[in-house]
């Protein structure tokens, strides 16, 4: 989360220094005026294409475990496309309770099949968010759309969630839709806004975490419902709770992916039941 923010500082910085050495060679052959908007037009677009270059790179999903989680029996998976979201659904007949869910910063919402399979399997059906840029703000209000348009199974229990910068804006956009979001659930992750007392919320991330900034976790638990459930998973770390391979900066996890996924979906699950 702090790593995507000084990257963006980064871009802006070397726009600016580009942006100086063009003008070095247009000072000569233009007025003050002129340089001042050749100045604002130049920094404008570097810092455009050095944003989307950074943009441009993110961590894959593995597509083996993928193909894997697509292929549970009992799980639908579907692909949805509108103009205000896109993703993938994960549902099973029978289930009374809904999870919208937002990949973490720069991952490949796709990563997270294994873990929505999971989830779908033990009574949650799931609504991956494609994310423009795979940067959660970008999609901000797409849980809007998903429960407006797939609520026909009348689901008792409405959540959202995400993984590091996705969870924070999940938590977001419950603290503004307290009316219709009954839990949330973060992954390695922490809420900025404050969340209201009636919305239940399910907070997990692995001792082994690299990622994750502790400081602002516990100075942000001021914002969580009172009966807010915590969960450290021992051996867990940042990356495993999708499979998109290791990350920089990240602890080395002494338990495997799967298990990290299958602990992870067995205390949402159990969560989920006590929601109402």
């Amino acid at each position: 989360m702090v790593y995507c923010t000084a990257a963006l500082v980064i871009c802006f910085i070397a726009a600016l220094l580009i942006t100086k050495l063009v003008l070095k060679k247009l000072k000569r052959k233009n007025g003050k005026k002129e340089t001042a908007l050749i100045t604002i037009v130049v920094c404008v677009v570097l810092y455009c294409l050095v944003a989307l270059g950074y943009l441009s790179v993110y961590y894959h999903a593995d597509m083996t475990e993928v193909n894997k989680a697509f292929a549970i029996p009992g799980i639908s998976v579907t692909q949805y496309s509108d103009g205000v979201a896109k993703g993938y659904s994960f549902t099973k007949e029978g289930n009374d309770r809904a999870l919208v869910f937002y990949a973490g910063a720069k991952v490949d919402e796709l990563a997270y099949s294994p873990l929505m399979s999971e989830l779908a399997d033990g009574g949650i059906d799931c609504y991956l968010v494609e994310i423009p840029f795979h940067m959660a703000m970008f999609a901000s209000d797409a849980p809007s759309y998903i429960i407006e348009n797939f609520n026909d199974k009348n689901y008792d229990v409405w959540m959202v969630g995400g993984h590091s910068m996705g969870g924070i804006v999940a938590a977001q956009y419950a603290a503004k839709h307290s009316d219709v979001i009954d839990g949330v659930v973060l992954l390695a992750s922490y809420s900025t806004a404050e969340i209201p007392e009636n919305i239940a919320l399910c907070s997990i991330y692995g001792n082994n975490d690299g990622c994750l900034d502790l400081e602002q976790y516990e100075t942000n638990k001021v914002n969580l419902p009172t009966a807010t459930e915590e969960y450290i998973i021992d051996g867990g770390n940042h990356a495993q709770f999708a499979s998109y391979g290791a990350q920089k900066g990240d602890g080395i996890a002494t338990i495997s992916p799967d298990t990290q996924v299958q602990k992870t979906a067995e205390i949402i699950c159990n969560f989920a039941k006590r929601i109402r």
